[in-house]
């Protein structure tokens, strides 16, 4: 089996080698914010040469624990999404909203009914989803921030 160490912490199993599975990529998550995993961590990498019953079983052992909380974090997941949903979505309408203008310009050709709360420009959608997409490469957070909405 290997297992990692993280500083102040528990050792951790990463999975099983074998001789009919010699090799594996492990996936390492971290409770830790992305700002954090950017620095520099030292690790211990441990194997542990154990019988292949006992691997077999330790091994069905942590699957089954990742599948129990792979569900626990889906159902937080959803809500997340939602939120950020509802954040990405009031952010556009208070950009959009801000650029209708109430007599249609002399050359456009109308889109569906015309109704009298005003007109807005397609190009305002293109210009807002070019601008959130660089605010969020620059501060992933940035819809978390109250100035956001």
């Amino acid at each position: 089996t290997v297992h990692l160490l993280w500083p102040n912490k528990e050792w951790q199993m990463l999975g099983g080698l074998s001789n009919e599975k010699p090799s594996a990529i492990f996936r390492l998550k971290t409770k830790e914010s992305a700002v954090t995993a950017q620095v520099s961590t030292p690790a211990t990498l441990g194997i542990s040469i154990e019988p292949i019953q006992v691997v077999e079983q330790e091994i069905a052992t942590l699957q089954s624990a990742n599948m129990s909380t792979a569900l626990m974090k889906t159902t937080a997941n959803v809500s997340q999404v939602g939120q950020v949903a509802g954040k990405v979505l009031e952010n556009l309408y208070n950009y959009v909203t801000s650029f209708t203008v109430q007599t249609m310009p002399v050359h456009a050709i109308p889109l569906g009914q015309l109704t009298e709360n005003g007109y807005l420009p397609l190009k305002t959608f293109q210009t807002w989803y070019d601008n959130l997409s660089r605010k969020l490469a620059t501060n992933p957070n940035y819809l978390d921030t109250e100035k956001s909405a």
